[in-house]
């Protein structure tokens, strides 16, 4: 009974896993069996390994267990937990959940999932039989920096050369970076600073993060070095507006006797129409002084300049707007201007949108129509939709006049009952796609939206041998036909990683992780099979972009089931052949623990 193993059968499994790794467990390693077969070893150093009791038993009936159809996917990503070796509730539930998650389709109704408390996951099927996932396969120990995201100081600092900061300014880093994070790190935390700026900070479990130098320092100039001083009196203008030549000279003549001994020589002082007054040192770089430290007002209009509004209203007549356009103009003039405007001021809009602004003391500022209103366009009433798929093109810099058609065409149908009639639709080398309205207004829909490069396995042709391997069952390729195979492919296809399923169906892997496929009946035949020869036959190769890893082409229990339930029928009469067979599957089980173990090392 696989499911209840007597003593000696347990002492026979633990002679088996002893002698296949006689060369490789360190001395004092610990190897129990429980009453499934499953197998724990536990290594001098406290650390172990779980080996599942259906990889090491069978029963001595011919039926198949659910077990032996069924190899349980290991989620792709670990649950980060307090204690590997005590997972509260809350992290046993989200292990089954991802086991479940990874395993949705595989499972059968009935399927029982239990997680242990460092994590090992039994899974019990319908029929009793169970597989078993470590622990370690499927959580990790949480660190500090999977908690804490270190905050970024809001000012950088200015440094002589960003590339070798000195003592002094790596202090001033290290300062700000820790007043940044002065509630936010765990206590007993290191911050050291790089030459460059680099601020890695060390949590007390020796896990780390990094705050590059580049968010940290920022190479200083002469206006970090220099304040202007701002003259104690302000210039009287008539409009604080628009200054004259006269006034620009006085607030000129006042900002260079309050600094005549604080800017470096070579300062230049500019002075704008309001006045504000801009230092641009011999670095090139700047100061402001703003105007209303510099020229005073005599009025409400003098004091305040209207803001305008970044967008303008889209009217049928910009020469006649209606009263509801005229109301958006309002209002836009309004929110543009809410922290501006004097209390109690009045804005009133013209036929031509022209917008006046009247302050409490009866003085005016005007913001022209023009600024406030446009005429409208076809672009206004019409979003052009973006086509769901996008065309795969060689290069998305440079697209061929036929892809060019593609995109059109997909922008064209995917547009066909919304676009006044007469819309162009013209499609740039980069895709770039632009409609344009029959008033001649346009709209732009970006290349990234209709259009993606091409995967490797778009571009090239999977190539097979001239003959195919011979091999002795063409729906389980033993380990030595499977190696074959993949060296032919992948010398006949450069560049590429080949992973052989049992029937052969050989998958071709990109460097970008694209994937061709290759069915088994174009590569293999069984011995004796006289029509071995592919040299006619064009491969029509199965495309997907899916990533898949490498090791997928190991011969554990993964891979070499890759077809989930397809074993060899093992029903023969004859006990001796039952026994050959149950012997030549014990040794290729304990032959794959040890290809396990190795990949696991590696």
């Amino acid at each position: 009974d696989p499911s209840h193993l007597t003593d000696d059968e347990k002492n026979q499994v633990k002679n088996n896993v002893d002698n296949a790794n006689k060369d490789k467990f360190p001395g004092g390693t610990d190897v129990k069996v429980g009453d499934d077969g499953t197998t724990t070893v536990t290594y001098p150093d406290g650390s172990k390994d779980t080996i599942p009791g259906n990889q090491l038993v069978q029963g001595q009936k011919g039926d198949t267990t659910d077990a032996e159809k069924i190899t349980p996917t290991v989620p792709g990503d670990k649950v980060t937990v307090k204690d590997p070796s005590h997972l509260t509730d809350d992290e046993k539930n989200q292990v089954k959940n991802n086991v479940d998650n990874a395993n949705k389709d595989k499972f059968p109704g009935g399927t029982d999932v239990k997680v242990g408390d460092d994590g090992t996951t039994t899974v019990t099927y319908p029929d009793g039989s169970k597989d078993t996932i470590p622990g370690s396969d499927l959580v990790r120990q949480s660190t500090d920096a999977d908690k804490t995201t270190p905050s970024v100081p809001e000012t950088k600092v200015p440094v002589a050369d960003p590339s070798h900061l000195t003592d002094s300014e790596k202090d001033q880093v290290k300062t700000n970076v820790t007043d940044a994070n002065k509630d936010n790190l765990p206590s007993g935390s290191q911050i050291t600073v790089g030459n460059d700026g680099t601020t890695t900070v060390t949590y007390p479990d020796g896990s780390k993060d990094t705050i590059p130098g580049s968010d940290l320092v920022r190479q200083s100039t002469d206006a970090d070095k220099t304040t202007p001083s701002v003259p104690e009196t302000k210039v009287p203008v008539a409009d604080p507006s628009h200054l004259t030549d006269s006034e620009k000279d006085q607030v000129k003549t006042n900002v260079t006797d309050a600094n005549k001994d604080n800017l470096p020589s070579g300062s230049q002082i500019t002075v704008g129409n309001d006045g504000t007054t801009t230092v641009t040192y011999p670095d090139g770089s700047k100061d402001t002084i703003p105007g209303s430290d510099l020229v005073r007002q005599s009025t409400d209009a003098d004091k305040t300049t209207p803001s305008v509004p970044e967008t303008k209203v889209p009217v049928a007549d910009p020469s006649h707007l209606t009263d509801s356009e005229k109301d958006q103009v309002k209002t836009n003039v309004t929110d543009a201007n809410k922290d501006n405007l004097p209390s109690g001021s009045q804005i009133t809009v013209g036929n031509d949108g022209t917008t006046t602004v009247t302050y409490p003391d009866g003085s005016k500022d005007t913001i022209p129509g023009s600024d406030l209103v446009r005429q409208s366009t076809d672009a206004d009433k019409t979003t052009p939709s973006v086509p769901e798929t996008k065309v795969p093109v060689a290069d998305p810099s440079h697209l061929t006049d036929s892809e060019k058609d593609q995109v059109k065409t997909n922008v064209t149908d995917a547009n066909k009952d919304n676009l006044p009639s007469g819309s162009q639709i013209t499609v740039g080398n980069d895709g770039t796609t632009t409609v344009t309205y029959p008033d001649g207004s346009k709209d732009t829909i970006p290349g990234d939206k209709v259009v993606e490069g091409k995967s490797d396995a778009d571009k090239n042709e999977s190539k097979v041998p001239g003959d195919k391997v011979k091999v002795d069952d063409p729906n389980k390729l033993t380990d030595s036909e499977k190696e074959e195979l993949s060296n032919n492919l992948e010398k006949l296809n450069p560049g590429t990683v080949v992973t052989i399923a049992d029937d052969g169906t050989a998958t071709l892997t990109y460097p970008d992780g694209s994937t061709n496929t290759i069915p088994g009946s174009q590569l293999v035949t069984a011995k004796g099979n006289g029509n071995t020869t592919n040299s006619n036959v064009k491969v029509t190769p199965t495309n997907t972009n899916n990533k898949i890893n490498k090791d997928n082409n190991s011969l554990g229990k993964n891979a070499v089931n890759a077809k989930a339930g397809e074993l060899p029928q093992t029903g023969e009469t004859n006990d001796s052949q039952k026994l050959s067979v149950i012997g030549m599957a014990l040794m290729g089980i304990l032959g794959l623990f040890g290809l396990g173990k190795k990949r696991k090392k590696d």
